[in-house]
């Protein structure tokens, strides 16, 4: 499981890299998205994580990246 979610983490680092967000975040159950010292926002919030087990988690905030438009 350790292994796997360091895949996952290399995922979402190389995701918010190919999307040219260098502040990836999460706070109580917000994904907090960085892009030039401004917060994006979806639909005038930020993403709401659903998942309550570490690992989804992870796999919840690489797939909210993944629909993130690119730059």
């Amino acid at each position: 499981p350790a292994a796997a979610n360091a895949l996952v983490l290399a995922a979402i680092r190389l995701e918010a890299t190919r999307r040219r967000i260098p502040v990836v975040e999460v706070k109580d159950e917000k994904l907090m998205l960085t892009r030039g010292g401004s917060y994006i926002l979806v639909g005038g919030r930020f993403p709401r994580l659903t998942a309550s087990e570490p690992e989804s988690r992870l796999r919840e905030v690489l797939s909210l990246l993944e629909k993130m438009p690119s730059r």
